[in-house]
């Protein structure tokens, strides 16, 4: 079992960002499925994720692999042995706010104050550079 950073509302690659407060998690806590590279339309999930957790403007959560599939396995060693340490929100947004008073330096899009999140995914690089492998079996792997 690993904890993952999933998000945070520092910038991302597309130079937006996503308010923790506005992630609706109502969906996701029905099905909290996590796909590898948001393979959704025709992959199959690898596991779930549990224990997630909105605090000081961060979204994380452990991961649960389903063990039992044979696919999945050289995935979930790659993240124990930290080959893969990132992970990736999948989300539909609901509302935004344009206003550039309210802008970090360097954004260009508007920030994401409302969303839906569906899925979370391991990946090998992260829109949201903070979206990291955070601790594996008790042991804190970063400092925030």
């Amino acid at each position: 079992m690993t904890r993952f950073q999933l998000s945070d509302e520092s910038l991302n690659s597309y130079r937006f960002r996503v308010l923790t407060s506005g992630i609706d998690l109502s969906a996701f806590k029905q099905n909290p499925v996590m796909f590898y590279q948001h393979e959704t339309k025709a992959g199959m999930p690898i596991g779930r994720w549990k224990n997630w957790e909105k605090s000081g403007g961060v979204l994380s959560a452990e991961t649960d692999f389903d063990k039992d599939d044979p696919a999945v396995l050289p995935i979930m060693g790659k993240v124990d042995r930290s080959y893969l340490k990132a992970a990736s929100i999948g989300i539909r947004i609901l509302e935004w706010d344009d206003n550039k008073k309210n802008w970090l330096p360097g954004q260009t899009l508007p920030t994401v104050t409302r969303c839906l999140l569906f899925e979370a995914s391991i990946v090998a690089v992260p829109s949201n550079a903070n979206a990291l492998k955070l601790a594996a079996t008790g042991e804190l792997l970063r400092v925030r």
